[in-house]
């Protein structure tokens, strides 16, 4: 029984509570969401919608201050810990759901929600080699393009993730 509990205390010491309350706290906000059924003419969507704007004014404003203050290319407030970018994610996630349905398909959605822990457990990889990059310079020297660094780790991310699960190799050893 003590080392059950000694085990048990290591386990916790090692556990990261403010990973685990971000990611809870976003599987709790993308269950609501999912209940709330919006038309594309909704007064509370376009609340949301103008908070999620107010958020990436925020972020890229705040980001480009602290990156001109240090000197260097600041990324704090892209944290998914950041209350701006969960304005930013409830804006996106309520919006994609006006859209049209046949834009967004069981299918696109499955291969989207197959592919989140290899984009997520791939994104620091690639945020270190583009940070080698001119692309990543450019973007140090003005914050403005900062929002299509995030597409471009987005992108490159999911591509990435997406060869590997059609990977033969992959898919019969690994997967």
């Amino acid at each position: 029984m003590a080392d059950a509990l000694a085990s048990f205390k290591r386990l916790l010491g090692k556990l990261d509570l403010q990973t685990v309350m971000g990611f809870g706290g976003y599987y709790m906000a993308g269950y609501y969401f999912s209940q709330a059924h919006m038309s594309k003419r909704n007064l509370y969507l376009y609340f949301v919608q103008a908070l999620g704007l107010l958020g990436a004014g925020a972020t890229i404003g705040l980001s480009g201050w602290m990156t001109a203050k240090a000197g260097h290319l600041r990324l704090t407030l892209y944290s998914y810990n950041s209350f701006f970018v969960l304005l930013e994610s409830s804006a996106v996630f309520l919006s994609l759901q006006t859209l049209n349905p046949r834009l967004w398909s069981e299918e696109v959605l499955g291969e989207l929600a197959g592919s989140v822990m290899g984009i997520y457990l791939l994104h620091p990889l690639l945020i270190y080699y583009w940070g080698k990059t001119p692309v990543w310079q450019l973007a140090a020297s003005n914050s403005a393009w900062l929002p299509g660094l995030v597409i471009l780790i987005f992108a490159s991310s999911l591509a990435i993730v997406w060869l590997l699960r059609r990977s033969t190799f992959l898919a019969r050893w690994l997967l």
